[in-house]
């Protein structure tokens, strides 16, 4: 074999236990909460409810979370009017109750995806399979005339609106092409997918696993626990999350939502009277304890669209709950297909904070100053969308939307007193930045001066459409939400290249990260993620048997943990960054001193491979 070959086999073995303690250490978050459908607190209880829901003022079924935001022990939720029956579009529930199963063990991902060609799943009640969907007949909308398909009986009704969110459904139960790892392009994708084969499992081994589990506390309740603690495998210990690991929340699993800040704010008096909140698509606590709530005053987005009340911003007092300012958008503000659907807050000053307003349909920012209480409208090619970066398809539902600006992520104040602004539209793989100098001053950002003042990241791959996007402070990292691959991913921003390679991989699930919706850090660096099957919801319907909604948490320091977003990786090993030297052919003529380059090679990797080992087993 020679003296190399040892080393290679050590060295093979060492980085493949890393590896598995990589894999085995990511995905560290965890389910806080969950619903099948989301239900309320209602005034006059049980009584009350049904009254609602006989009205049809409560349809359960039509009730979707897509905003979260946490302040202080306190979640919040927006839950937008886009279909009849939305009691409270703005609600929240305590960080209290039952404690929190700290041994809860990690939810394995399921092969929802991964079924072959022409075998069935069960998505929300309706069928879909791995080929084009059977029985399908085109259903021409009358109002913006695209043509949306349909499954059998069980089709959806065609959206009555152009809203920039409804847009033409292609097709139902198509895969998504699976991408060749030898295009480096494409080497995200296929990333993603061997690591998500990695952690599937077949019903077969759930099974085995549940007998093993029964018969193994069978014995250990016979033999005692320390017994028990050594038959415990590694691999299992790793899925047992620690308690110090997670973040000492409690829940009462799937809890009833309370209207923020009353149920007074919600109640329409007639069919055209705007309710003091209408339909928030996101909010953003700030750190001077105000929430901004974006508000789209849109009602019934997904049937017969109604404007209730134009765009606006209010500012509630989180201290009191009392509405501080409500700020309605100027005309020149809300174009044809406006629809503003993201917002984010420089708040380094409480006296002089800045809002910043993403427009998705008519692409475009505004800008609001709270000590101006004035607004302008910034423009910029960056903001609208990729044509072909339109495509998705998520579980077996295949749609396009064209939807422009959305990610808007901001930083802490730079060394000029400026804080970055990160930015996106959703149907695009590109990342942007501009200073908020730029955005923060009226008379240049609404001038034809500033192309060049904006920048170009970089591509996070294909199928890399990010939707919101959230920046930690404290670390530097952002985190995004990618739908086309029920994942969330992160990006440091200390890192100069933003390439596939740069971006890290924190958590993907096909069933508890079904389209991921909203993204948070908290002032305690916890991360919040909230998954909501979405696209479910528009063009299929959910199945009020299965969990729907969930809301998953980690700390930020697990969440990054052995990332490329991890802010204490140390760098390799000379023994692995010298390996070229180690193993490039020898050109000089005097002979090598082969047995002391051999013994201290060898000594290396043994060192390597026994240090990954006690890593992989604690």
């Amino acid at each position: 074999m020679g003296v190399l070959g040892p080393n290679v086999l050590l060295l093979g073995m060492a980085i493949g236990m890393a590896m598995v303690t990589l894999v085995a250490s990511n995905d560290n978050l965890r389910v806080a909460y969950q619903w099948n459908q989301i239900d309320y607190e209602f005034p006059g209880g049980n009584d009350d409810r049904a009254e609602a829901i006989r009205s049809g003022a409560y349809v359960p079924e039509n009730v979707i979370p897509v905003g979260l935001e946490v302040y202080k022990k306190r979640l919040f939720l927006t839950l937008p009017r886009w279909k009849p029956g939305i009691p409270a579009s703005l609600a929240y529930i305590n960080i209290n109750g039952d404690k929190i199963q700290q041994n809860m063990p990690m939810l394995e991902l399921s092969a929802v995806n991964q079924l072959p060609s022409g075998q069935a799943s069960n998505l929300g009640g309706t069928k879909h399979s791995g080929q084009a969907p059977l029985n399908v007949s085109p259903v021409r909308c009358c109002c913006c005339c695209k043509v949306f398909h349909q499954e059998g009986p069980e089709a959806f009704s065609a959206p009555q609106s152009s809203a920039p969110l409804i847009t033409h459904l292609s097709s139902l139960g198509r895969r998504t092409p699976r991408l060749s790892e030898k295009d480096d392009d494409r080497l995200y994708v296929a990333d993603f997918e061997k690591l998500l084969q990695l952690a599937q499992t077949s019903d077969r081994q759930q099974q085995q696993q549940q007998q093993e589990s029964s018969a193994q506390s069978s014995r250990s309740r016979r033999e005692g626990p320390e017994l028990d603690k050594k038959r415990a495998s590694p691999s299992r210990r790793h899925r047992q999350p620690v308690a110090s690991r997670w973040p000492d929340h409690t829940t009462t699993q799937s809890p009833k939502l309370r209207p923020y800040p009353s149920w007074n704010a919600h109640r329409q008096m007639g069919d055209e009277e705007a309710p003091e909140i209408v339909s928030p698509f996101r909010i953003r606590a700030d750190r001077c304890g105000r929430l901004w709530v974006l508000d789209t005053g849109v009602s019934d987005l997904l049937g017969e669209t109604k404007v209730l009340a134009p765009t606006s911003l209010l500012v509630y007092d989180l201290h009191n709950d009392n509405l501080l300012r409500r700020f309605k958008f100027p005309a020149d503000h809300i174009k044809e297909s406006s629809f503003y659907a993201n917002i984010a807050v420089e708040d380094t000053d409480c006296d002089d904070t800045f809002a910043y307003a993403a427009d998705l349909g008519a692409p475009g920012l505004v800008v609001y100053s709270w000590k101006l209480q004035e607004s302008w409208r910034v423009q910029h090619h960056f903001f609208h969308p990729d044509p072909l970066a339109g495509n998705y398809t998520i579980t077996g539902i295949s749609f396009q939307w064209d939807d422009g600006l959305f990610g808007i992520a901001l930083s802490r104040p730079q060394s000029d007193g400026f804080a970055t602004l990160y930015f996106h539209p959703l149907s695009s793989t590109n990342e942007f930045s501009v200073s908020t100098r730029i955005l923060r001053n009226q008379t240049l950002a609404t001038s034809d001066k500033i192309y060049r003042e904006f920048k170009v990241l970089g591509s996070r791959g294909p199928n890399g459409q990010a939707g919101v996007a959230f920046l930690d402070q404290k670390t530097g990292v952002i985190f995004y939400a990618l739908p086309n691959l029920n994942a969330v991913t992160c990006w440091k921003t200390s890192n100069r290249a933003y390439t596939i390679k740069s971006l890290g991989r924190v958590y993907m699930s096909v069933t508890d990260m079904v389209f991921p919706n909203d993204v948070k850090v908290d002032d305690e660096s916890n991360l919040w993620v909230l998954s909501d099957r979405l696209h479910q919801y528009m063009y299929s319907s959910l199945d009020p048997k299965d969990v729907n909604f969930r809301i998953l948490t980690a700390t930020v320091k697990d969440a990054i943990e052995n990332t490329a977003c991890d802010t204490k990786i140390k760098p390799l090993p000379d023994i692995i960054t010298n390996l070229g030297d180690i193993l490039r052919p020898s050109t000089t003529t005097v002979p090598p001193k082969t047995k002391s380059a051999a013994s201290s090679v060898l000594t290396s990797l043994a060192v390597l491979a026994v240090a990954a080992l006690a890593k992989l087993l604690l």
